[in-house]
């Protein structure tokens, strides 16, 4: 279940830059948050594939 919560959160780090692209508001702190968000999901992936590994869970 982390997995798949890692990857809609990285998938909405990466809707955001492209949502404020697409209208021209895009600005710094935008990009930053979305760069975060992703990171942040992306760790959440990696962890719940090592979690789900150590406690044997599929």
């Amino acid at each position: 279940m982390t997995r798949i919560v890692g990857f809609l959160v990285a998938v909405a780090g990466l809707n955001r830059i492209r949502t404020r692209t697409m209208f021209g508001i895009l600005e710094v702190q935008d990009v930053v948050i979305g760069v975060l968000t992703i990171a942040g999901g992306i760790a959440a992936v990696f962890a719940g594939t090592r979690l789900s590994r150590l406690t044997g869970c599929r």
